[in-house]
């Protein structure tokens, strides 16, 4: 009997038992607002844009959720993710995509962590490292395609590491694969190249300067062939090499500086000061290696860590790196954790097991409430029920819900994807719902019928002296109806 409970419960070793404790930890983030969850308002139009491929078999060209740009042409660089996010919805409501969120985010950083540990033996220190290191991804919690983005770093991480310290380079032939499902899910696959082909530089740096050994030229080669079949492979999606204009198109854009994770770090008064004590932390460990780090171990993440000082949605990644490139300067030539005794792994499976429940239960339980009083969902009820005329205007940090709950029949004014609304639009928005311009001078031209705002919206205050009256007034906005509506 103990035989059998062993071999069920063995697959969790001192490494493996990292995971459900990072399960825990992520769903902790996400249901003690560490991290977004499902009160994130993007992940909404994800889901309504996933359901639309399901239903029609066919990726949509063209806008279907705004009256603004409705027809419109419209780039889907994360359809793959949006279909698996409504099969998920689809399947299990809100919690499963909860759990699934959760595993995803702890995935990555355990494939990170296990990266490191296999060099470092020491779990224990290795997760008490990942947490110090883990203000960027903490909060990326969220049912979004980042997540994709996030695991698919993780493991072109783990190919480099085990091909440059271990001389097996065989790992490198998973990277071409992994970018062909990070191409179809999210725009990072650009951060996935630019990362294969700075490590293939930095490696060839390495050996002219001076480590000119057979087994150095032989890490560099597979590089340079795993780099140029990860570009060719980032044209297996249904656009081809066009796709890749669209993220570019979307980095250069100037309404970035508005939206959060585009901002530095440093804006959170809780992750800000935690990441930069990790940076220094990393710098503090490479300074006291016995043996000086290479041109990668030093470059290669402090690229990133300075990535992230400038822009959040870098900090993940950067975090993920120093884990992974603190190993060489904590290595010790020892042995690996002792095996666990049978009830510490079964306490394994209980964790796990509990982590990936537990985000279901909180969704039918106090969670729901909470996404509640985020959410306008008072206002999406009063406008289905009472269905006001004309057209709407909108808060940008709500479209998505407002997709979701309205449906086809009220098409929204604006919502996340910034992408598609592009500078001058998005810029008209800004101005006009802050007052920072007359509404003549847009405003009045978008012929609104009814406007869902908030409270402390400039533009509310200007609207009710011109006479729009408020028709409803919910937990967090406002519906304003025009004069005579």
């Amino acid at each position: 009997m103990a035989s059998a409970v062993a071999t069920i419960t063995g697959f969790w070793g001192a490494r493996r038992l990292a995971l459900p404790l990072f399960v825990a930890l992520a769903v902790f983030a996400m249901f003690f607002g560490l991290s977004p969850g499902l009160a994130d308002p993007d992940w909404w139009w994800h889901l309504e844009t996933g359901k639309l491929i399901l239903a029609g078999g066919a990726i949509p060209e063209t806008d279907p959720f705004s009256w603004t740009f409705q027809g419109e042409p419209w780039t889907l660089q994360s359809w793959a993710f949006q279909l698996g996010l409504a099969w998920l919805w689809q399947l299990g409501g809100e919690g499963a995509v909860a759990a699934a969120t959760a595993a995803l985010l702890a995935l990555a950083w355990w494939v990170a962590f296990a990266t490191a540990d296999r060099m470092i033996k020491r779990p224990a220190l290795v997760v008490l490292l990942s947490l110090l290191l883990a203000a960027g991804i903490v909060g990326g919690g969220a049912p979004r395609p980042q997540l994709i983005s996030y695991l698919a770093f993780a493991l072109l991480l783990a190919a480099f590491f085990h091909a440059k310290y271990s001389g097996r380079s065989w790992p490198l032939l998973s990277v071409p694969v992994i970018m062909i499902v990070w191409v179809n899910c999210h725009g990072g696959f650009v951060l996935g190249v630019a990362a294969i082909v700075a490590l293939c530089v930095l490696e060839w740096a390495q050996m002219v300067l001076g480590r000119r050994d057979g087994r150095q030229l032989r890490l560099c080669l597979w590089l340079t062939l795993t780099a140029a079949a990860s570009v060719a492979a980032t044209g297996v999606n249904p656009w081809g090499y066009a796709h890749w204009a669209y993220p570019l198109y979307v980095a250069q854009l100037d309404l970035a500086a508005d939206i959060v994770e585009w901002q530095s770090i440093m804006t959170s008064p809780l992750r800000g000061p935690w990441y930069a004590l990790g940076g220094v932390l990393f710098f503090v460990i490479l300074a006291r290696a016995r043996q000086r780090p290479d041109l990668v171990e030093m470059l290669f993440p402090a690229a990133l860590f300075v990535a992230g000082l400038m822009q959040a949605r870098h900090a993940p990644f950067a975090g993920m790196a120093m884990l992974v490139f603190a190993a060489p300067a904590l290595w010790r030539d020892r042995a690996g954790p002792a095996p666990l005794p049978v009830a510490a792994r079964l306490a394994g499976w209980v964790i796990a097991l509990a982590g990936l429940a537990t985000p279901a239960l909180l969704v039918q339980g106090p969670y729901r409430p909470a996404i509640e009083q985020v959410m306008p969902s008072d206002v999406t009820a009063f406008i289905a029920e009472e269905r006001p005329a004309g057209r709407m205007f909108n808060d940008y940090a709500i479209g998505g819900y407002l997709i979701h709950r309205l449906g086809s029949d009220r098409l929204v004014f604006i919502d996340g994807r910034a992408d598609l609304y592009g500078d001058a639009f998005y810029g008209a928005y800004a101005a006009t719902i802050s007052a920072a311009v007359p509404p003549a001078v847009h405003f009045d031209g978008w012929n609104i019928g009814y406007a869902v705002l908030r409270p402390s919206h400039a533009l509310t205050k200007i609207l009710t002296m011109r006479g729009w009256r408020i028709a409803f007034r919910g937990r967090s906005h406002l519906v304003l109806v025009a004069p005579g509506g």
